[in-house]
């Protein structure tokens, strides 16, 4: 299957699908000879999982854990703090 079938059947966008995996949330797929990622079904089922089990949001996990834990926040990564 190509990036498009795999956003299309899951109802998420073809970024959405390149940046978590990017982020490890699902392990990198095969690339044909060009580069064009080539999904099978196995990696569209481990996507489904990271879909319908993902949380909320992540930056309300990362508020929650702020404010648990006074020094969470100096210990994230540059970029990934709210306000």
């Amino acid at each position: 299957m190509r990036i498009e079938d795999v956003a299309r059947e899951l109802k998420v966008s073809r970024d959405w699908l390149r940046r978590k995996e990017r982020e490890g949330l699902f392990p990198p797929v095969m690339r044909n000879r060009i580069g064009h990622r080539q999904y099978s079904a196995a990696d569209l089922e481990a996507i489904r999982r990271v879909v319908y089990h993902q949380p909320v949001t992540l930056v309300n996990n990362e508020q929650n854990m702020a404010h648990e834990d006074p020094d969470h926040a100096r210990s994230c990564p540059r970029g990934a703090r709210t306000r």
